[in-house]
């Protein structure tokens, strides 16, 4: 199924700090693997599920973001988070560029692209 989406979206892979603010006001840190990133929000993998709606904040080697989560759903042994930033536009790639980032429109065609020197048949 095609995502319709307003800006380019990353694929990254990054440990960053997260910092979930409950509603009890305590606020839970742990350490997750970031997923994916545009210029208004990032999906996360963490060892546990989050509540749609709490107030998430990311800490980066260079940077944070804060926003609230606006997905959670069990996928490949992880919950794969869906962070919304709370500032439009909050990634910029002239101040955090995380390791291994690729257009994710790339990635994809990367996948059914033929290989340089491929024999095989089709």
């Amino acid at each position: 199924m095609a995502q319709k989406r307003r800006e380019p979206r990353y694929m990254c892979a990054d440990l960053v700090n997260i910092r979930i603010h409950r509603e009890d006001q305590t606020v839970e840190e742990a350490i997750a693997n970031l997923e994916d990133i545009s210029p208004s929000g990032a999906c996360v993998h963490l060892e546990a599920a989050v509540r749609l709606g709490a107030d998430i904040e990311i800490v980066c080697s260079t940077c944070r973001f804060r926003g609230k989560v606006r997905t959670c759903r069990y996928a490949e042994g992880a919950y794969a988070v869906g962070v919304a930033f709370d500032t439009p536009r909050a990634w910029d790639a002239s101040e955090y560029v995380p390791p291994h980032l690729l257009p994710i429109e790339n990635g994809l065609a990367y996948l059914d692209a033929p290989r340089e020197n491929d024999d095989s048949p089709t």
